[in-house]
């Protein structure tokens, strides 16, 4: 049925019949049971859009709900508890929604950013790396809410020789610290054991993550090899 269904999404072209492609998208996202979540964040994301300028309110509501949707479309065809990823293994879709949901951020809800990840190489591989260390600190602020250990034990843990501190705090208050909406998000998904959150990780799952975030400015320091 859904092979049939993505056929007429593309007419057998490669074309997008954008009524036939949006049919199957319906159909998948309730064969996962993620119908009502999807139509959740959307209205979720029309609610945040500012009123001014008032000119383009509406058209902005109809794009911030999309989008929104979009990006919780995404998460919810990755791995969860209940289900196996159906995207593929080379798609970081973690970071495709990050910069879905800063195009829904700054002035008017019209994005912080321009070019998106999506349209720039150079854009993209800063969005990568920042969203690998957002990632990693999303684990951190998990593992402190679900073992009540210290933060230091916790990103040494993680980072092994690489855990320097300074990048750790510097990290974390870019993304407003620990009691910012993202910090205390994280938290709390730990102290409620949430499985599915995206920083409910081990070690092993993060490898290539730790490696994407020690990339690019504020890399870890070389260390000295003078005794």
């Amino acid at each position: 049925m859904l092979s049939e269904l993505l056929a007429k999404g593309s007419n057998g072209t490669g074309a997008l019949n954008e009524g036939g492609f949006w049919h199957f998208i319906a159909a998948v996202a309730q064969g996962r049971g993620i119908t009502e979540n999807l139509h959740a964040a959307g209205l979720e994301a029309v609610n945040e859009v500012p009123q001014s300028p008032v000119s383009t309110f509406n058209s902005r509501q109809h794009r911030a709900y999309h989008i929104r949707l979009l990006a919780q479309l995404i998460l919810g065809l990755g791995a969860s508890p209940d289900h196996v990823s159906v995207l593929p293994s080379n798609f970081n879709h973690g970071a495709v929604v990050a910069d879905l949901l800063q195009m829904l951020e700054g002035p008017g809800g019209m994005g912080e950013a321009a070019p998106q990840m999506l349209y720039s190489n150079r854009q993209a591989a800063t969005a990568l790396i920042r969203y690998a260390r957002q990632r990693l600190v999303g684990t951190v602020l998990w593992r402190i809410g679900h073992t009540g250990k210290t933060q230091d034990a916790v990103w040494r843990d993680l980072m092994g020789d690489d855990a320097e501190k300074t990048r750790l705090d510097r990290w974390l208050k870019a993304l407003g610290g620990r009691r910012g909406e993202f910090g205390r998000s994280a938290l709390v998904a730990g102290q409620a054991g949430d499985l599915s959150s995206p920083y409910a990780a081990s070690n092993e799952e993060l490898a290539e993550v730790v490696e994407l975030a020690n990339s690019g400015p504020g890399k870890p320091r070389a260390k000295s090899s003078r005794k």
